[in-house]
């Protein structure tokens, strides 16, 4: 009879798995754009396209003549694309700010979250490397995504901002701004389970040491 696996010879599974699985496959999805892009078949945005456009629901609102609506009753666009072309280099780079920061910042995350699961393979749980790269990642969660969705808000505002005449439009950089709280929570329990395996390391230090 085979042998059940014993979570203590990796209690970081299967957290370990998934992060390697999710870090090949962003390293096979990028390598296969930039493949594409050298051969010509695609683009590697924002640098290599025509046309760059923008999504936008604070900017104004437009009715839309539709069929099959009662009496009394309108529609209106709220979503409306904006597009540049041709497409300066500054606009190149705000849309790609805009809209690949956060692929940065999570390829990081994924990067030391893989950090982490390492120490706890090598190391153990309750070890100060492993309290200390896990204080690590909950505070790139907490400042870390709260700072990257700040940037992106403005870079995609500057964007907007560049399509539209200020005369006729006063943009609000700050309107749709979704602030991330679910990395906030996560971040902050993570703080806390790292000072509970930093207090218990130093509790197996002080036992180890009386014995």
């Amino acid at each position: 009879m085979a042998q059940k696996n014993n979570p203590l010879d990796n209690p970081a599974e299967p957290a370990a798995a998934i992060v390697r699985v999710l870090l090949v496959l962003v390293a096979v999805g990028y390598a296969v754009s930039i493949l594409l892009a050298v051969v010509g078949i695609g683009s590697f945005h924002p640098f290599g396209s025509d046309v760059l456009c923008e999504e936008s629901s604070g900017v104004t609102q437009r009715s839309l003549e539709m069929d099959g609506l009662r009496p009394g009753t309108d529609a209106h666009v709220l979503e409306i694309r904006f597009c540049a072309k041709p497409v300066t280099g500054e606009q190149r780079v705000l849309w790609g700010v805009a809209n690949h920061l956060g692929t940065v910042v999570n390829i990081g995350l994924l990067a030391f979250a893989h950090r982490l699961v390492s120490a706890v393979r090598d190391s153990g749980l309750h070890t100060a490397l492993t309290a200390r790269r896990l204080r690590v990642l909950g505070w790139l969660l907490v400042l870390g995504c709260t700072a990257a969705s700040l940037i992106e808000t403005v870079a995609r505002s500057a964007f907007l901002s560049s399509l539209l005449d200020p005369a006729r439009y006063s943009w609000s950089w700050y309107a749709p701004w979704e602030f991330p709280v679910w990395p906030l929570i996560l971040g902050c329990v993570l703080l806390s389970l790292a000072r509970i395996i930093r207090i218990g390391s130093e509790m197996q230090k002080d036992l180890e040491g009386t014995v």
